[in-house]
């Protein structure tokens, strides 16, 4: 039975006694900036808004609201609105702590609101240095060191190369950074040192593996991807064709998967929550969509065929991203006057202008200073709360 109301309790009142689980399913309608302003209404909101149960409501509502995230090799440029317009809604840049400067290459990937940095320097044996940061909350957060020394034997680290990815994994309601490491010392060889940060615990876990791949010479890291707990690589031998290297966060095992057949350009693609590989043919300007699917037992991949598509000789055959799950993102080629982004529906095999030009996106000093306009990479980014619970 509900209990009477107070004559004497005014409007206030009630507003601010309303109940947690009816404040809950108010408050996680509303966008990132919008709350970050409702926890100053009074402590009580504030550590709702901040709790680690209202965060993940609010993820989980919010996962289909996406804007797109265009980069560079450089810097981060724009944040927009995943609409037919693609107003920005906000410029990004990297905060000063996290110590990489505007011109500095670095390794990044994003999901679930959260961006992850690293360092991105060739140099043998050099430990990276990798940050988490929500642009939208302004907040970041270094990984804690990695020890190796257990592996080592408190020698240094020869670092030869090495394979990272970050994603959210939903089932566990957690992110996860992954560096997968193969090192030149002698008491390494022939192995892969595992290692996997968890937010939820803010710690490592690390696991040494056999590995018998060892002339790998290229990872294409701003392709790695992170479904579902899965990491995958784009990756090549010496003399091999290239292939799909992946690492089960789940059960730590590695594996590799050979491409359905072989063109002059590929590239890994999020498309809904399946891995794509695009095989690019720019002779005669078509590219070909695979998806990857998994056998019941876990252990057994096949790629699936879905398009075949010819473009426009004005259109490069490079997917640059996916937006709305599922909407290819392509480009005009370098040679075109103007630098058009197109959306392509392979549901219903349409085509049409997204961006008709993206050069007065950016200022007469960023242009002089910056020589790379076109955008390396365009993905989906959600508005998050991630990191507000964490010191």
């Amino acid at each position: 039975m509900m209990s009477a109301v107070s004559v004497n309790e005014t409007n206030d009142d009630l507003f601010y006694n309303i109940p947690d689980f009816l404040l809950s399913e108010i408050l996680k309608r509303l966008p990132v900036k919008e709350l970050l302003r409702c926890r100053c209404v009074q402590k009580s909101w504030f550590n709702l808004i901040t709790a680690p149960d209202f965060i993940k409501l609010h993820l989980k509502y919010h996962h289909r609201d996406a804007y797109l995230l265009f980069r560079s090799n450089y810097r981060f440029y724009h944040l927009r609105y995943n609409d037919e317009q693609c107003k920005e809604f906000v410029r990004l840049k990297p905060p000063a702590s996290v110590g990489f400067s505007e011109y500095q290459s670095c390794w990044a990937q994003v999901s679930n609101g959260l961006i992850c940095l690293s360092e991105r320097l060739y140099v043998l044996g050099y430990e990276r240095t990798v940050f988490l940061w929500n642009p939208l909350i302004q907040k970041q957060k270094p990984l804690p060191p990695l020890d190796l020394s257990q592996f080592t034997g408190g020698a240094k680290p020869l670092i030869h190369w090495s394979a990272l990815a970050f994603g959210y994994v939903p089932s566990i309601h957690d992110y996860l950074f992954v560096r997968i490491l193969y090192c030149l010392n002698t008491s390494l060889r022939d192995s892969l040192i595992i290692c996997v940060f968890s937010l939820n615990t803010n710690s490592w876990k690390t696991n040494l593996v056999q590995f018998n791949h060892l002339q790998i010479d290229f990872f294409d890291h701003n392709e790695s991807l992170f479904l579902n707990g899965i990491a995958y690589w784009r990756v090549k031998e010496f003399y091999v064709d290239p292939y799909v290297m992946y690492f089960d966060s789940f059960n730590g095992t590695i594996g590799f998967i050979p491409f359905p057949h072989v063109t002059d350009h590929h590239c890994l693609r999020q498309f809904d929550q399946s891995l794509a590989l695009f095989l690019e043919d720019s002779e005669s300007n078509v590219f070909h969509m695979w998806l990857l699917k998994r056998g019941k037992d876990d252990s057994s991949w096949s790629w699936e065929n879905m398009i075949n598509v010819t473009l426009p000789m004005s259109l490069s055959p490079r997917v640059l991203g996916v937006r709305n799950n599922t909407q290819l993102l392509l480009m005009s080629k370098s040679d075109q006057l103007q630098h058009v982004l197109y959306s392509y529906d392979p549901v219903n095999n349409k085509l049409k202008g997204f961006v008709q030009s993206f050069e007065h996106w950016y200022t007469p000093e960023e242009l002089k200073r910056y020589h790379e306009k076109e955008p390396l990479l365009i993905k989906q980014f959600l508005g998050s709360l991630a990191l507000l619970d964490t010191d």
